[in-house]
């Protein structure tokens, strides 16, 4: 028998909300130190936690409004020039910081997709059919993500530094390397080296300081740059010679903003789905591991565990921690986590002939050794303190969910390298869930 629990705010606000904005800060430091997980019925209400905190009331004002206490700044906006013949991207969507320093640092953009607004982008109108060979590279060079250097000013005002060597753009034309068993492999057509990132979603941070940029609907965007003379098959072949081969894409990228001159790497142990973001920890002896989910109907959670230990003192080497491991899905009714290895299982060895093809194949390789489908697994965050994973689950029509849950994922021994684990609905969505809009 499962055992699960449903548990119910009332009224409340989850206590995990406080902690997640802040995993990043000194991220490393809560690795070793996890408090014991305790039972939800002995969290805080959310009023001790934001007693300081005063949300906004339901607008319908078109502008952006903000909590007591804060301001913005409008720190780039698209077309913005860099200071060194690049400019931002367009439609904004994952942001990372990286500085110990409060009034100067690095900002990683995800820009995601150019979608209706192409008119404004590239000129392209749907009454013309297909794009041109020019309006789909101005849309690549706007997708993808951009490196800035950003300062506070004296008058308390954040601004580019333009010409900085760190300001970098990554667009779907720039080279990126693959990493692990796909590199070189026939399933991808046997390159080590791929063109371009897109469908730049969500993403996470690395505890060696560099960020992840995770690729999500990349088939909407192969289909809009496809042109007349270059028919997009559903997936691509292996074989295919054309510039978007749909198995280059779907993966997670780390980019280090800190090295203009670097390389971004595609690291297929991560799995080839539609990332959403991914999130890293350690084991207790020392292993890192990501979750990451695959955000559509009825997909599935994963997590990678590497096969060596992290090591503190070798920096953004620990990188290659990510070429070797194995790759899990969640099996929700057993509460275990189903290595996705061909040498662990008859059925994925039967099917695939490398483990490259198998991660190529992800989704396909769940399904096989019994992944839990689910209603849109997107982001999936750390609680820094106990270790507890939250996975919010945006809905899924097919089945009648049109609010979404949130489920709270423990590891045996809570330990992030176990194979087992307990999860409940922490909270579902809906006008059933007890979390009114609150305006005072």
């Amino acid at each position: 028998m499962v055992e699960r629990w449903l548990t119910m705010s009332n009224g409340n606000y989850p206590y995990f909300a406080y902690y997640g904005n802040q995993q990043y800060q000194n991220y490393p430091q809560y690795v070793h130190e996890r408090q014991t997980v305790r039972p939800l019925a002995s969290y805080q209400p959310y009023g001790s936690l934001f007693s300081q905190f005063r949300p906004i009331r339901p607008s319908t004002q078109d502008q952006l409004i903000v909590p007591r206490g804060y301001q913005y700044d409008i720190v780039a906006s698209w077309g913005d020039e860099l200071g060194n013949g690049e400019r931002f991207g367009f439609n904004n969507d994952f942001t990372c910081y990286f500085g110990g320093n409060p009034n100067e640092g690095l900002l990683w953009v995800n820009h995601e997709y150019i979608g209706n607004l192409s008119m404004y982008v590239s000129g392209y109108r749907e009454e013309q059919g297909r794009r041109t060979r020019e309006q789909i590279e101005i849309e690549k060079y706007n997708v993808g993500g951009s490196v800035i250097h950003i300062r506070k000013t004296r008058d308390g005002n954040w601004r580019i530094v333009k010409g900085s060597r760190y300001n970098r753009r990554i667009t779907a034309n720039t080279p990126i390397d693959l990493t692990g068993p796909a590199k070189g492999d026939p399933a991808v057509g046997g390159v080590s080296t791929v063109i371009g990132t897109f469908a730049n979603c969500s993403g996470g941070k690395t505890l060696w300081n560099t960020v992840f940029s995770c690729e999500e609907n990349y088939m909407d965007m192969i289909e809009d740059w496809s042109t007349a003379e270059q028919e997009r098959k559903p997936e691509q072949e292996a074989t295919d010679t054309t510039e978007l081969n749909a198995t280059h894409y779907g993966w997670v990228v780390e980019i280090d903003p800190y090295n203009p001159a670097s390389t971004p790497k595609k690291h297929t142990f991560l799995g080839r789905f539609a990332h959403e973001n991914a999130v890293m920890t350690l084991g207790r002896s020392g292993h890192v591991v990501v979750y990451t989910g695959d955000d559509a109907n009825d997909r599935c959670v994963y997590k990678f565990v590497s096969d060596d230990v992290y090591r503190p003192e070798l920096g953004k080497k620990n990188s290659r921690l990510l070429e070797k491991g194995t790759l899990y899905v969640a099996d929700m009714g057993a509460n275990e986590w189903r290595p996705l290895d061909i040498n662990k299982n008859p059925k994925l060895r039967e099917k695939y002939q490398t483990q490259g093809e198998l991660l190529v194949n992800t989704r396909d390789a769940a399904k096989l050794v019994g992944g839990t489908p689910l209603d849109r697994p997107e982001d999936i965050e750390i609680h820094p303190r106990d270790g507890s994973i939250y996975i919010a689950l945006t809905n899924n029509l097919e089945h009648g969910n049109y609010y979404g849950q949130i489920y709270r994922l423990v590891e045996d021994n809570n330990d992030s390298e176990s194979t087992s684990f307990m999860y409940e609905i922490f909270v579902s969505g809906g006008p059933q869930s007890g979390l009114p809009a609150r305006t005072t």
